[in-house]
């Protein structure tokens, strides 16, 4: 089945969350940059319609919609669903940022055909772009299986603390991608889903069947694991990354 692209149902729906709160380091520039690099490689691809970028605020207070500063590009892409304090801080619990709640509430949010997760310091390639552009419109995964009954998981490459810890200006970034991208180290081992996510992907049916991420699952780790081992029963899994490139690029924090 072809994807069928309208104004009111993207292909793609990138969703990430995050907080204004200074994790590791300055995150709200991290945060920044991966959108505004994301955006200009949608814009330049001329993607704007078949891509969303969906961001869950968790209880910040101080909006982050209200310090990120998007370039146009990524402006006319990106959304911010805020989670009021109060609110998180009793969605929550013990846990200090319960990923599984924030991602599965931009998830519900998401329009595209295909959900597909990142970190929110993750710089998304044109590869991908390209790719996820190609094949939704072509409705192939990889020769003899269908796009929107496969698991799409890829994972990425590391960007130095050394770089990231001066938080450059996009343009540095974007030029340190073009030129270094294909030699940066790649986070990944035999189980793929058990490493780093680049991008964590389906189609928004399977999504549905699972019910996302297991909510219960609150604290840090694991929650890719247990939501891909859910569906790979009955759906087959496909190594992305090796396929293009890696082309996801970490900004490394400590």
């Amino acid at each position: 089945m072809v994807a069928a692209t309208t104004p009111d149902r993207p292909i793609l729906s990138l969703i990430l969350c995050s907080r204004n709160d200074a994790y590791m380091g300055n995150s709200v520039w991290r945060l920044q940059t991966a959108l505004n690099y994301a955006g200009n490689r949608v814009g330049a691809l001329g993607l704007d319609h078949q891509v969303e970028i969906i961001v869950t605020d968790w209880g910040s207070e101080t909006p982050l919609a209200d310090v990120v500063e998007l370039t146009p590009a990524a402006a006319r892409i990106v959304s911010f669903l805020s989670v009021p304090p109060a609110l998180a801080r009793e969605l929550q619990h013990d846990s200090p940022f319960p990923e599984v709640i924030a991602l599965n509430i931009a998830a519900r949010r998401a329009r595209g055909q295909y959900i597909g997760r990142i970190d929110q310091d993750t710089l998304v390639g044109d590869r991908f772009l390209r790719w996820m552009s190609g094949s939704a419109q072509s409705g192939v995964a990889t020769p003899g299986t269908q796009l929107r009954t496969t698991l799409v998981f890829a994972n990425r490459r590391n960007i130095p603390y050394r770089l990231a810890v001066l938080c450059p200006r996009l343009p540095i970034v974007e030029r340190f991608v073009k030129w270094f991208g294909d030699w940066l180290w790649i986070e990944y081992g035999r189980v793929i889903y058990r490493n780093a996510v680049g991008v964590w992907l389906a189609h928004r049916d399977l999504w549905r069947e699972c019910g996302g991420y297991d909510e219960r699952m609150i604290y840090m780790n694991d929650m890719e694991i247990d939501m891909v081992e859910r569906l790979l029963p009955k759906y087959p899994i496909m190594d992305l990354g090796a396929q293009i490139g890696y082309d996801f690029y970490h900004l490394d924090h400590y």
